[in-house]
């Protein structure tokens, strides 16, 4: 009669004796501190991220408020205008909506006037 002999044991009972049981042991001890070290690494990563999301954002508000602000500005300058010219009008004088640059003082006109009034 034959004898049968099963594999998987004869493997097992053979690394057993030889003392591979302490090798596997460091073998997933090891391949456990790569995994380690990569999710350190993953989570270094994921704070950079999320800094530089955090960074992203508060840029845009900062943007956004800035956009805010001069639109502010712009409808204050709007109204101001608007009031300048009734009183124009009120006064009898026509508006005209953007002025005839032929007829504007230059910056050398401007201060021969101012210089005159002293």
């Amino acid at each position: 009669m034959p004898i049968q002999i099963e594999l998987v044991p004869l493997l097992v009972g053979l690394v057993t004796a030889v003392g591979g049981g302490a090798g596997i042991a460091k073998l997933i001890d090891g391949l456990l501190k790569i995994r380690a070290g990569m999710s350190a690494k993953e989570s270094e990563r994921k704070v950079d991220i999320v800094q530089q999301r955090d960074r992203a954002i508060a840029r845009e508000e900062r943007a956004w408020r800035l956009v805010d602000a001069e639109a502010e500005k712009r409808r204050k300058t709007q109204e101001w205008a608007a009031h300048l010219a009734r009183q124009l009008i009120l006064a009898g004088i026509d508006p005209t909506p953007e002025p005839v640059l032929e007829q504007t003082v230059t910056r050398a006109q401007l201060k021969e006037l101012r210089d005159s009034d002293d």
